[in-house]
């Protein structure tokens, strides 16, 4: 059977670390895109980054400059997804991308740490999760399902800290 929201939650902080690693292979990619991306200015070199991750996860990553200044991508990852194949949840989906400034900027100075949410506790939508973290200066966070491979996810934006 499909777990809950409450068995997510117990597995992250039960079986998870906030500091989980990455497999080799994503390290490879990540890092040959981090070479390329030095020959960019700052901002589209961690946009680049930004759209690995986003393939990497499957899912739509959200990077914030500032309160003000957001890029995300692949929307069209979490729009693909089974979970969000009800035109209600695509509105709502739709709803948060439209009001995504106004979101980041009521968490923008609220999130320090490298952190899993999901479902209710979500800043974005109910339907979601996401795994967020604040480096250089910038939040950082993937935005999925619910059954978001949450190791993974975690692997991803911790090594990415190294370098955004």
């Amino acid at each position: 059977r499909v777990p809950t929201e409450k068995g997510y939650r117990y597995f992250v902080k039960n079986y998870l670390d906030s500091k989980e690693e990455i497999s080799k292979r994503d390290k490879e990619i990540l890092d040959g895109i981090k070479k390329r991306s030095k020959k960019l200015s700052r901002d589209l070199g961690v946009k680049n980054i930004a759209k690995v991750i986003a393939d990497l996860s499957n899912s739509a990553v959200i990077i914030a400059f500032a309160k003000n200044s957001i890029y995300y991508t692949g929307i069209s990852n979490l729009l693909c997804q089974p979970e969000f194949a009800e035109l209600d949840v695509i509105y709502n989906i739709s709803e948060v991308v439209d009001h995504l400034d106004e979101v980041v900027g009521n968490i923008f100075d609220a999130i320090q740490e490298t952190e899993a949410k999901i479902g209710k506790e979500n800043y974005f939508d109910h339907n979601c999760a996401s795994v967020l973290t604040k480096t250089g200066g910038k939040l950082v966070g993937i935005l999925g399902p619910v059954r978001m491979d949450y190791r993974r996810n975690l692997g991803l934006i911790n090594y990415c800290k190294k370098f955004l």
